[in-house]
């Protein structure tokens, strides 16, 4: 019985050094979902590149009744003392009214690895 236990105390251990290793800046924080000028955004996954974040992706949806011409989509990373470290954009065009749209927002450059946040600087909808 001990062995047993210690068997799982050990693949609990592995496991959590195995899902470090998998998302080295496990304190990345990402928004809840919000609802912006007819979209509702859902930030669902920060994606690695090495040790560093490469990027945002997530899904956005058009919760108008009218077609939306080009949606632009403009967030930031930051620091745990709340300073811009990196911006990503993603962009759009033709969102039709109930329209899932899966996006990723690369960041210029993977971003070193570090507690950061993620946040909406701005959504821009043309019609």
């Amino acid at each position: 019985m001990r062995t047993l236990a210690a068997a799982a105390v050990i693949l609990g251990a592995t496991a959590m050094l195995v899902g470090c290793a998998a998302n080295p800046l496990g304190m990345t924080r990402l928004p809840p979902p919000f609802d912006e000028k007819g979209v509702h955004v859902v930030l669902e996954e920060v994606f690695y590149e090495g040790s560093g974040v490469r990027g945002v992706s997530g899904v956005a949806r058009n919760t108008t009744a009218r077609e939306m011409g080009t949606v632009v989509l403009s967030l930031d990373a930051v620091d745990a003392e709340g300073s811009k470290i990196a911006e990503a954009v993603a962009s759009k065009h033709g969102l039709s009214p109930g329209e899932p749209w899966r996006f990723t927002a690369d960041f210029v450059r993977p971003i070193a690895a570090r507690p950061m946040s993620v946040r909406l600087r701005s959504l821009r909808v043309y019609f």
